[in-house]
């Protein structure tokens, strides 16, 4: 992984892959979701205080966010 976020309760483990993936992972070291669609290389995870919601940066400067329960894509704004 290219870089690594773990949520504040420590329940949820985000990894971002500079192949262009984003794995999410239970406490117990479980995959629960692999979320695509990123173009380019992500540099940058977070989860969210209340971890709802998990974030992923790439080198084209693009954001996605994830309803971290479904998984379900909430933003896909355009790169700069």
């Amino acid at each position: 992984p290219s870089t690594m976020a773990k949520s504040p309760r420590s329940s949820l483990t985000v990894f971002g892959f500079g192949e262009k993936g984003v794995q999410l992972f239970d406490e117990e070291m479980r995959s629960r979701a692999v979320l695509g669609g990123q173009q380019s290389p992500v540099r940058r995870v977070a989860v969210s205080p209340d971890e709802s919601i998990i974030a992923a940066g790439s080198d084209d400067g693009s954001i996605r966010l994830w309803r971290a329960a479904t998984p379900t894509q909430l933003l896909n704004p355009q790169p700069r």
